[in-house]
């Protein structure tokens, strides 16, 4: 047949046709055509009648050419039969039945229940997807249900496929990579993948930083991360008002005080505190600390150059970036987390003696009974009598108390598509375990984001109103020193102003209108634009503003008991006022361009350019007042005149403007081998004119081991890269006005009625910036369930900018210069283990450890004056008075020790036979004196390594989260056995160890020494004395290596559960989200020291109770 075909085709193909056809009708055509050979057309007139022919020329041509060109545009087809009969007709239409496409819906969210908008959903083998929109949802149509499996991914989650198996609605859990690794780089600039990122950053999403703890940035920080270093302050304890001391890769300045302590602004960053970026912009630790944890998206550590150089000047101790929740919710919504607090005093590091045993030891070290009061010992009788019917104060209970606290956070969503807003109000009154003291912060912000075309623009509006009250019970070591003996009620249950021997009553301080309060109130405006100027192209500009004003009363009034030693002639000064009054200006801008660029699928580059300005001022003025004549004339116009000690008001003010220039490259060749590149260039007006301008900058390479054709099959490696990257940064955490001259007035004296004035601060116009040098290897790796992230290090910061003492010939004390070099090392390991992870839950075991060294490089000439004025200072035996203020060791800088070096003078223990101290001389001979000459490095006072174990896990809507912290390898002095045992007077109470570890008999073995007093040794000469008239009153004990204690510690520090209730029945009450948490913070802790802690300020645990609700 085919031949036949051919045949034909060639038979046909001699009759050759012409045709030349603009436009005309079929049969008109096939006239035409039949005119020119011998072929007959058969066909019926109603197929032909409205069919037209157009445009057609064709010359030579056979029949068939002709008639498919004719017929292609047409519903006509044609057959040629026998005799040349050429059969027309219309085209058999088949009835098709369209089928009906199934359209498969669903949501994406995260495990926290928050949408996940632009999550890309495809259908696996196929070009057939959709983006989610700004809730989560997605719908997608397919031909046929059966056998689908969906594709699920999105930025910074693991991908993910489902089976699709006829759900009316599909809800899809993404794991966040931030559980393991993240795949995002948050620096307050621009936002990196951290598979393309050569520097070393963690990020900790918002839901973390909850999940151990709800109280502050700082609490939730110290559980996550050791490489952030919040230090425990044994001296404020748990305080409410007290602002936690930290630093990032150990500390590199030397650290000044910034001021007067009753300075209540904070205005002033501490010397090794980390940089903090919010919302793109510097704020200070007090607005971290007092920042609603509700609003936080995320946290990002930037720990070396390539990750922090972009900050410059200010980023040397580290950088903390800390981005709040975006607005992406594209319909009304309401959230709410309520929680309350129970917070508990933990009094167990204290070990004091009870009535009973105070009494026997204060007699039998002669309390009662001297040649000069013979019958003291009567007084005994009557105070053991009373012990003995049941009298026995436990002082520490009295100031304190189980603390309540609740925190209300409401966050509202409104608005759609190009126009958003977000409102926030949260209310945090969280009371402190010593009576009266407490912190209320009540703080709220306005987010708006208008969508234009290719311009964004958004601004941010919030407000933080804070009121903070210390207690009016005063330190809480008053109350670790009074005798149990001691009843602070009368008979009739009365508070006694004074207890028994005329002591002043320290309950009684609360109860007479003692009043310390503060308060600030920070208004911040943040705007922001950006432009999209072209693919790949975009411009951002940002400005920000921020005024605060900051108050502080502190009013003692005639009855308070520091005014109990006031003699007759001082008895109109009674009563005392202290205001405080301050105010901060912040004005700063920036502009950057971005720019990305992809060439052959292999190059990618990103290019950053920009440019910074900034100005900031601060004062705060205190006025010291005394002389009210009544407890009930509070206001400081009452006064009678200036205190006489501080005699005018004093205070503190900063001025400082700044400019820089940014400029940074990325590139990466096929996400294989990574480059990173940073240059700021600075100035600054704290800096002396000489050295106004200084460069930052920093070089990161890395290398995508796993993106290598050898491994990437290897299917069990997700990830693994190498980087490494060095650079420069600096340092401006110190007054401002180190590099001016400072003139103060004679205040005072008057020549012919002229009052004249003098330079406190001698100007040095070389003054140079504090620069780090960072060097950083690491290793990021993600394989079989484990996640690992280790980083080598090693920094070197010269320049920094301390006080040092000149010659009298110039005029000034001191100047403040460039000092010495500092170099830390160490190493960080963070490694995770993901046991399993499923749409029931996951459950995840992770651990930390971090070693680090600290050494002083180079000192000058002028730290080596500094520390010979130390020595002088310590060693100084003027008076008794002198010698007892100068217990504590001192820091001493010198080459090749660490900053914080424990100096004390090494020791022999106890002579059994004498009771006191034997030390060990420079010479290498036993003694008893005490020479600061002696003293040599005893210990480090930071642990050499700390880290963090812990675990957390979820199923079906229950989790639990466990975080322990354990330190060790450094040292402690423990001030406790110095002040409470061997220092303390016998007629106050101590520490239960002087019942059985001090001594008291010849020939006994003891860990302390004999109670303070005669000695049969002079103590200056160490000449023993016949004469005990004649013996030298022994001195306090000094710093001495019985006291440097091995400090290694394990903490429980934090236990959290929770339940996340199912959307199923939820929904029914309107509700998107459900979930009630418990948390316990320190928990419990295991030392090797025993020691007290919380000396002014009590520890405490705390217990909290949360809700949140989503509507």
């Amino acid at each position: 047949m085919l031949v036949l075909l051919q045949l034909s085709n060639s038979v046909y193909a001699q009759d050759m046709i012409n045709i030349d056809i603009k436009k005309d009708s079929l049969k008109n055509v096939l006239a035409l055509i039949q005119s020119q050979g011998k072929f007959r057309f058969l066909y019926s007139n109603d197929d032909v009648n409205s069919v037209f022919v157009e445009g057609i020329k064709m010359k030579n041509a056979s029949i068939t050419e002709v008639l498919n060109t004719i017929f292609q545009k047409t519903s006509l087809t044609y057959q040629i039969g026998s005799d040349n009969i050429i059969y027309i007709k219309k085209v058999k239409q088949e009835i098709v039945v369209k089928k009906e496409k199934h359209k498969i819906v669903g949501r994406v969210t995260d495990f926290s229940k928050q949408p996940l908008p632009g999550t890309t959903v495809i259908v696996k083998g196929t070009k057939n997807g959709v983006a989610a929109d700004l809730n989560g949802n997605f719908e997608l149509s397919v031909d046929n249900p059966t056998n689908v499996i969906l594709q699920f991914s999105f930025i910074g989650m693991k991908k993910k496929e489902i089976a699709y198996k006829g759900q009316e609605m599909l809800m899809v859990l993404l794991e966040d990579e931030a559980l393991e690794m993240h795949e995002l780089v948050v620096n307050g600039v621009v936002t990196r993948r951290s598979e393309s990122f050569t520097g070393s950053a963690i990020m900790i999403k918002g839901d973390e930083l909850k999940r151990v703890s709800n109280q502050n940035i700082f609490q939730s920080l110290k559980n996550l991360d050791p490489s952030v270093f919040v230090m425990e302050n044994f001296v404020m304890g748990s305080d409410p008002n007290t602002l936690p001391n930290l630093s990032m890769r150990g500390g590199t300045s030397f650290d000044e005080s910034l001021g007067d302590d009753n300075l209540k602004g904070n205005y002033q960053n501490k010397p090794n505190q980390p940089l903090f970026i919010l919302d793109g912009f510097e704020a200070s630790a007090e607005k971290v600390f007092d920042l609603d944890m509700n609003i936080i998206e995320s946290l990002t550590i930037l720990k070396d150059a390539s990750a922090k150089a972009l900050y410059g000047s200010r980023a040397a101790n580290g950088v903390v970036v800390i981005e709040t929740k975006r607005l992406s919710s594209n319909k009304p919504r309401i959230s709410y987390t309520g929680s309350l607090d129970l917070t508990m005093p933990d009094l167990s590091s204290y070990d004091l003696c009870n009535a009973l045993e105070k009494l026997d030891v204060e007699f039998r070290e002669n309390v009662y009974y001297n040649e000069t009061w013979p019958t003291g010992s009567d007084n005994y009788y009557v105070l053991r009598k009373k012990v003995l019917e049941g009298l026995d104060t436990y002082w520490l209970s009295k100031p304190v108390r189980l603390g309540t606290g609740q925190k209300h956070s409401v966050n509202i969503d409104l608005g759609k598509d190009d126009l958003r807003t977000s409102l926030n109000i949260s209310d945090y009154n969280n009371q402190g375990v010593m009576k009266g003291s407490g912190r209320n912060t009540l703080s709220g912000s306005f987010n708006i984001l208008y969508l234009f075309k290719k311009f964004r623009f958004q601004n941010n509006l919030s407000f933080t109103n804070n009121n903070a009250s210390d207690s009016p019970y005063g330190s809480f070591s008053r109350f670790t020193t009074i005798n149990p003996y001691l009843n602070p009620y009368d008979d009739y249950g009365n508070l006694l102003p004074l207890l028994t021997g005329n002591i002043p009553n320290p309950l009684n301080d609360g109860t007479v209108g003692t009043s310390l309060t503060s308060k600030y109130f920070e208004l911040t405006n943040n705007f922001q634009t950006e432009y999209e100027i072209s693919s790949g192209l975009k411009v951002r500009a940002r400005f920000s503003v921020t005024k605060k004003n900051n108050s502080a009363d502190r009013y003692y009034p005639t009855t308070h008991s520091k005014f109990a030693s006031y003699s007759t002639a001082d008895i109109q000064r009674k009563g005392q006022y202290e205001v405080n009054y301050g105010n901060s200006d912040k004005i700063s801008g920036d502009i950057y361009a971005n720019y990305s660029k992809t060439i052959n699928d292999k190059h990618n580059f990103f290019i950053t350019a920009g440019s910074n300005i900034a100005e900031s001022k601060y004062r705060e003025e205190i006025h010291y007042t005394e002389g009210f004549p009544s407890t009930n004339m509070n206001d400081i116009m009452f006064a009678m005149q200036y205190n006489q000690l501080k005699i005018r008001p004093s205070g503190t003010s900063g001025f400082n403007r700044e400019v820089g220039f940014l400029g940074m490259l990325s590139y990466t060749y096929m996400d294989r081998f990574l480059f990173d590149g940073t240059y700021r260039i600075n100035a600054s007006s704290m800096f002396g004119n000489v050295n106004r301008w200084a460069t930052f900058w920093s070089l990161g390479i890395g290398w995508n081991i796993h993106k290598e054709k050898f491994i990437e099959n290897i299917l069990w490696i997700k990830q693994l890269k190498i980087r490494g990257s060095l650079g420069s940064t600096g340092n401006q955490n110190f007054l401002n006005n180190k590099s001016l001259t400072v003139y103060k007035y004679y205040s005072t004296d008057r020549y012919t009625n002229l009052i004249g004035s003098y330079a406190a601060n001698m100007e040095n116009e070389d003054l140079k910036w504090e620069q780090k040098m960072d060097y950083d290897i690491g290793i990021d790796a993600d394989f079989l369930g484990f996640n690992v992230k280790m980083d080598i290090y090693k920094t070197i910061t010269q320049n920094m900018v301390t006080s040092v003492s000149t010659a009298p010939s110039t005029g000034f004390t001191d100047v403040s210069a460039n000092l010495g070099k500092v170099e830390n090392k160490g190493i960080e390991l963070f490694l995770a283990y993901t046991l399993f992870h499923n749409n029931n839950g996951f459950f995840r075991v992770n651990g930390s450890y971090i070693n680090s060294k600290n050494t002083i490089l180079e000192i000058s000439e002028a730290m080596r004056s500094y520390n010979n004025k130390q020595l002088a200072i310590i060693n100084d035996r003027s008076s008794q008075t002198v010698i007892g203020s100068n217990t504590k060791p001192i820091i001493l800088y010198y080459d090749g020790l660490p900053m914080n070096t424990i100096w004390a003078v090494p020791s022999y223990g106890i002579d059994p036979m004498t009771g006191i101290e034997l030390l060990k001389g420079a010479d290498g001979q036993a003694t008893y004196i005490w020479k600061a000459s002696d003293m040599v490095p005893s210990g480090i006072s930071v642990p050499k390594w700390r880290g963090i174990l812990g675990f957390n896990g979820e199923y079906k809507g229950f989790g639990i989260s466990i975080a322990c912290t354990y330190l060790g390898g450094g040292q402690l002095y423990n001030q406790t056995l110095v002040d409470k045992i061997e220092n303390i007077a016998v007629t106050n109470n101590f520490d239960r160890r002087v019942l059985t570890d001090r001594w008291s008999n010849v020939g006994q073995m003891a860990q302390y020494k004999r109670n303070t007093g005669n000695t049969p040794y002079d103590m200056n000469t160490g000449l023993y004395l016949f004469s005990v008239v004649s013996s030298w009153h022994q001195e306090p004990t000094r710093a001495t290596q019985r006291f440097v204690q091995n400090q290694n510690e394990f903490n429980l520090s934090s236990v959290s559960v929770y339940c996340d209730f199912k959307r199923k029945w939820i929904t029914s009450l309107g509700m998107e989200r459900l979930k009630f948490t418990a948390y316990m913070n320190d928990v419990v802790k295991f030392s090797t020291i025993g020691i007290e802690r919380g000396t002014t300020y009590p520890f405490a645990r705390t217990i909290s109770f949360s809700l949140t609700a989503t509507f």
